[in-house]
Order: C-alpha cells, then sequence, then structure tokens
C-alpha cells in the first residue's frame, strides 16, 4: 500500500474560503499499471477527538496516470461533510502518483447531485502544491 497525503484540503472553486482540513489517498499500484484497494480519507482540524475524519473508498481506471475515479459506493455513505461548503454525496477524482520527476496530483469534483456541472459542485486540490493559508500577521514592536 502506498500513501499519497496528507495534503492541505483547498476548494479551488471558491478562492475566497480558506483550505479546511487534509485529505490522504491510500491506494496499491498494482503490477499492470492499475490502482486497486484506493481509500480517501478527509481530515478537519483540530485532530480528532476534535476534528472530524471521514473516510471512503474510490475505485480507480485506467493503468497510467492520471488515474481517473469515483466515489464507490455513490452515493457516499454518510455524505462527505466539508465545512463552509455543505455535504456532498458524489465525487470524482484524478491521480497522478508520485514518481522520481514529478510529485503528483490529486484533484476532484464533489456535488450534491449526479448531474455534471450541478450548481451546487465544487473542485478541489490536495497536493504537494497546495500550501497551508497564512495566519493573521502579527504586529511586532521593534527595540530602539
Amino acid at each position: 500500500m502506498s500513501t499519497f497525503g496528507p495534503f492541505p484540503f483547498e476548494v479551488t472553486s471558491n478562492a475566497a474560503k480558506p483550505k479546511i482540513g487534509t485529505l490522504t489517498l491510500t491506494y496499491t499500484l498494482d503490477t499492470d499499471g492499475s490502482i486497486s484497494d484506493a481509500s480517501v480519507t478527509y481530515s478537519t482540524p483540530p485532530p480528532p477527538p476534535g476534528g472530524h475524519t471521514q473516510s471512503f473508498d474510490v475505485t480507480f481506471t485506467g493503468t497510467v496516470a492520471p488515474y481517473a475515479g469515483a466515489a464507490d459506493p455513490e452515493p457516499i455513505p454518510n455524505n462527505w461533510n466539508v465545512p463552509g461548503e455543505g455535504t456532498y454525496k458524489y465525487a470524482t477524482f484524478s491521480f497522478t502518483p508520485p514518481t522520481a520527476t514529478i510529485t503528483g496530483t490529486f484533484t476532484g469534483q464533489a456535488s450534491k447531485d449526479p448531474l455534471q456541472g450541478d450548481a451546487d459542485t465544487i473542485t478541489w486540490e490536495a497536493d504537494p502544491s497546495t500550501t497551508l493559508p497564512k495566519g493573521p500577521k502579527v504586529a511586532h514592536k521593534g527595540h530602539k
């Protein structure tokens, strides 16, 4: 089994919203190039028991990157709760595993309905290029 993450979870379709939590993908890269035994774990701060952790399975297709995937089963049992955004029943994924020359990417969409382009759809990213938000600036008094 391999693990990609945890990386900060960023809702790219709503840049005004702060990054909330982390996303981790656990998977097996099979000898034929396919991905099996994949699951996503979404965690919100602070770490449990104060935060929230949710996992669900993902089925990926193909034998080369980028791999396309979907939550399995759909709708997602107990929904995928993204604080500040809502709850989602359907999710699609695109994953490029890291190699010696690339850091890998993990992106996707989540929607409340199975229809593509639903008004209640978000896009997201969770990979090494996604950084944590900067905290508020603190004024420091200098010495004379």
